[in-house]
């Protein structure tokens, strides 16, 4: 018995950006030690949302700008042992910042966004039926 599978064809050619920010603020811990949730290491971020690696990553966080301001001065502080976790907020603003700086393309803008979006209904920041 033999079994011919054909690759998935993902088209985002109809994917819109979405309008306006998917987090038009930063997400607020509920409760009294509570953390956002969810977050990414650096790892996580290049992989899952870019398709890259981490080295890829924090090479362009120094050279891209969003609105003229470098995006490390958006994102939360490098601690010690460079451990630093990304909100879907933090990576919002990297995808735009990739973006208007040349580094990703409107197509992998779009991907990143639309990933966002999907993490935003699975963590329930975004309700079905809205966006």
């Amino acid at each position: 018995m033999s079994f011919s599978f054909s690759a998935p064809t993902v088209i985002l050619q109809d994917a819109q950006l979405p309008e306006g920010w998917i987090f038009p603020h930063p997400i607020k811990p509920l409760g009294i030690g509570a953390r956002v949730r969810p977050t990414f290491g650096p790892t996580e971020v290049a992989k899952v949302f870019f398709g890259r690696g981490d080295s890829w990553l924090r090479i362009n966080e120094r050279k891209a700008l969003l609105d003229g301001v470098p995006l490390e001065k958006l994102l939360p502080p490098r601690p010690p042992g460079d451990k630093r976790e990304y909100t879907l907020y933090d990576i919002e603003r990297m995808a735009h910042a990739f973006a208007a700086s040349g580094i990703i393309t409107g197509e992998r803008l779009r991907i990143a966004l639309r990933l966002l979006q999907l993490e935003a209904h699975l963590w329930r920041y975004v309700m079905e039926g809205s966006q």
